[in-house]
């Protein structure tokens, strides 16, 4: 019998490893990319380049072609690909644009010795760790895998913000790691709470031993199981750390972790919140507790982000900002949330991959991020002042770009849910969104001010093709979302 039984629970693994497929292509790549760079391999530039776009490429086009199974598992603890798969392919898609990121602006983060080039196995083997995290933590329905997830993500981030190989990288990391591990340990001890008032891991068992609690415990294990994924999204009050890592980490990093990982923490905390259904709102304090970070987050971003010089730190208070407002996805209406979110976060990824694209070419030519020192670059460049000024503007929420049809999709989803559940939480975070707008206006258009209207300070640089070529092609989704919003909603 016991033969019998481990037989039938054998075929059963492998009957849904097809579920998994993608994270083991992802796992696979990481010891491929560990084991060419050992065996030197990975000493010429496009070996492991060409291989990581093909792993990510074969992740794509499966999941292009699969078929969505509503409801499926693999092992009961993995959601497999229903209406996450969109959202799986945006993180893989990122994950090719950092490999294209780095191409163009010739690995200038990485140290160089003995004119060869050092970290670059490392480098790409930490990102694949990384993507194989989002896909954990945005498939999981169970607190176990949603850890682990994090995990995969974190510690690969601690280690890539210290791979400038300078004194500022060093320090931006180690903070990055002490608040990593604080919100971690506050993490695990809401949820050894969960567990213990559930009796189980899943989601939707735990949510609902919450809401049979005394109000006092469920909000207090509530919070501390949210330290974890707030500090993710690095939004109030967990996003102390976010201005340093930007400021210290490579450009090609700092672009990517200012994407990828908030589109898995928001997409895991909406599962974790799905779990409540309409009761949310029945609970006298969670949701307001929510929707009360999401104000002070958008408007701590968008108000520090108002005197920063240097245009790193400015797009960590940026990123903080946006996060913010995209925290309201999560009261919309079932119907509409999953889009929502998708649409905004496409919008939001492709926008800021224009601007980190811009800002590290010309960190490279300057020597410098500040803003001051772009001073009349755009003149010479006008395919460099044109595509950021397209992403800044996509990002304050105006058209005729992406981000003004996002950001309206969210405005008219959170008066929907004020008008259907009469919280006056969300007439507020309302308000508060369309203030930031305002706000974020004055911020975000400091860089093309620069690029535009302020006159060169020196010499000046030509753009090379590939860099024009990337810039463009990065900016038009912004303009054809605008037109064609049905391609995502």
């Amino acid at each position: 019998m016991e033969i019998s039984n481990l037989s039938s629970e054998v075929q059963a693994i492998l009957g849904s490893v097809s579920s998994i497929a993608t994270e083991v292509v992802l796992g696979l790549g990481i010891i491929l990319i560990i084991l060419l760079d050992l065996i030197r391999y990975g000493k010429e530039k496009k070996g492991l380049n060409l291989l990581a776009l093909s792993l990510l490429g074969l992740n794509l086009a499966y999941l292009a072609i699969s078929i969505p199974v509503e409801g499926q598992t693999f092992l009961g603890v993995l959601n497999t690909i229903t209406k996450e798969k969109a959202f799986l392919i945006l993180i893989d898609l990122i994950g090719v644009f950092y490999v294209v990121f780095q191409l163009v602006l010739g690995k200038p983060d990485i140290q160089k010795k003995n004119n060869k080039l050092s970290g670059e196995g490392e480098t790409l083997a930490l990102i694949f760790s990384i993507i194989l995290g989002l896909h954990v933590l945005i498939k999981a329905n169970n607190l176990l895998l949603l850890f682990i997830g994090l995990e995969l993500i974190s510690l690969p981030s601690y280690i890539l913000t210290a791979f400038r190989f300078r004194k500022v990288s060093g320090e931006g990391a180690i903070k990055y790691l002490l608040l990593g591990v604080i919100s971690t340990a506050i993490m695990l001890y809401g949820m050894s709470w969960m567990y213990g008032i559930a009796g189980s891991l899943n989601f939707s068992e735990v949510t609902t031993a919450l809401l049979q609690q005394p109000v006092e415990i469920s909000t207090i294990v509530f919070v501390f199981f949210l330290a974890g994924l707030l500090f993710k999204l690095s939004v109030f009050p967990m996003y102390f750390w976010a201005p340093d890592m930007y400021e210290s980490a490579p450009i090609g990093t700092a672009a990517f972790l200012s994407i990828a990982p908030k589109i898995a923490a928001l997409l895991a905390l909406k599962h974790f919140v799905d779990g409540f259904g309409v009761a949310l709102f029945e609970h006298p304090i969670i949701p307001n507790i929510l929707i009360g970070i999401a104000i002070l987050t958008m408007f701590i971003g968008n108000v520090s982000a108002l005197g920063q010089e240097g245009s790193r730190r400015m797009m960590a208070y940026s990123t903080i900002g946006q996060m913010g407002l995209l925290m309201l996805v999560l009261f919309l209406d079932a119907s509409l949330n999953y889009q929502t979110m998708l649409f905004y976060m496409t919008a939001y990824a492709f926008a800021n991959l224009v601007i980190f694209m811009g800002v590290g070419i010309l960190e490279q030519r300057k020597d410098s991020d500040r803003i001051a020192s772009f001073a009349g670059e755009g003149k010479g460049n006008l395919a460099l002042g044109i595509a950021m000024t397209i992403a800044f503007i996509s990002l304050v929420g105006l058209p005729p770009f992406a981000g003004f049809s996002a950001k309206l999709f969210v405005f008219t989803g959170v008066w929907s849910a004020y008008e259907q559940f009469q919280n006056d939480w969300l007439f507020y975070a309302l308000i508060a969104a369309l203030i930031n707008t305002v706000i974020s206006l004055y911020f975000y258009l400091k860089i093309p001010y620069q690029l535009f209207i302020k006159e060169l300070s020196d010499e000046g640089f030509s753009l090379l093709k590939r860099e024009k070529s990337f810039l463009i092609l990065f900016a038009l989704p912004l303009i054809v979302l605008f037109i064609l919003p049905q391609i995502l909603i």
